[in-house]
């Protein structure tokens, strides 16, 4: 492939394209895992993002962005673990864990029930849920988790257009075929909307054409509850209060994949025709309010690439 090659990383859903980064499920902390190609954080790729960085600092009062590899993002929110060779993708890859923030935490003894969890007709206490604890939400670190992970699918969105080539330097003769297990699976871009009538936080991307094909031929329903689990697992990591569990939804109809928290937020296919063969599609969100909300569809999303990385990994 020349360099001057400009690919786009729309370009996932009809190509084969090699993993320039690949996000996974971290237990321990439970978050996400993320390995990124050196090459994500080149001068330019960094330049553009950075422009991105005053705006996130005033709305969110998070600090400065660092863009050190090493120490990147905001409030050690990506936690360095170590550089991994990958020789079939030609490069180092950046490791990282990021941990899922605590929202909810607890603040005081309940008011209402006096800390007993009952109310004078020994019913749960309404206002703590029979816990006896009032809690409140601190903001902060997962505003730093979101802007960190804006920035970052920001730098790997222009990697296609600059470098993705010396990630497969030999794809161009054809000596280089590449498995699915290798290719990038899912492609993010994640948002903000700031108006008079509050903050969104949009999540979109694409789906490759490997995916696809798991999710028509391949996955099954543990594969459709493992990630619901996770986002439920996520949201338990984050809030306090329990979660409306029927609401955390995940259908797939003939390839068109649905991943829902409520009745208004969820993400869904960004196009209406028909899955056109061997090809993948884009994704949009609606109703995302809050950036845990975000991060709870990422749970689904990556646990579901996760499981088709595993399959693929074993057709090799």
């Amino acid at each position: 492939m020349s360099t001057s090659e400009k690919w786009q990383i729309a370009d996932i859903e009809f190509k084969r394209l090699p993993s320039w980064y690949e996000l996974s499920l971290c237990e321990d902390p439970f978050g996400l895992s993320l390995k990124a190609h050196q090459d994500v954080f080149c001068e330019q790729c960094v330049f553009g993002a950075k422009q991105l960085a005053p705006h996130l600092e005033r709305e969110f009062e998070i600090g400065t962005l660092v863009t050190d590899p090493q120490k990147f993002g905001y409030g050690e929110s990506f936690l360095f673990q170590n550089l991994v060779f990958r020789e079939r993708l030609d490069g180092q890859y950046f490791q990282y864990n990021i941990p899922f923030p605590e929202v909810e935490v607890i603040a005081r003894v309940c008011e209402r029930c006096d800390g007993t969890g009952a109310d004078e007709y020994q019913d749960k206490c309404i206002s703590c849920a029979g816990s006896g604890q009032a809690t409140k939400h601190e903001w902060t670190k997962v505003y730093q988790t979101f802007a960190s992970l804006l920035i970052f699918f920001r730098l790997a969105e222009a990697i296609p257009k600059n470098t993705i080539a010396n990630l497969a330097p030999n794809m161009e003769a054809g000596s280089m075929p590449l498995n699915p297990s290798d290719s990038q699976l899912m492609a993010f871009l994640s948002g903000m909307i700031c108006n008079q009538g509050g903050q969104s936080f949009p999540l979109s991307g694409h789906f490759s054409a490997d995916f696809v094909n798991w999710l028509i031929f391949h996955c099954n329903s543990d594969d459709i509850e493992n990630a619901r689990q996770a986002m439920l697992k996520a949201w338990q990591k984050m809030f306090i209060a329990p979660a409306y569990e029927n609401n955390f939804r995940i259908t797939k109809d003939s390839g068109w994949l649905v991943v829902q928290l409520s009745g208004e937020c969820f993400a869904y296919p960004a196009q209406q025709a028909s899955i056109a063969p061997a090809w993948g599609y884009g994704f949009t969100t609606h109703y995302v309010d809050s950036p845990a909300h975000q991060l709870i569809l990422l749970a689904g999303f990556v646990s579901l690439s996760q499981s088709a990385k595993t399959l693929y990994k074993k057709l090799v």
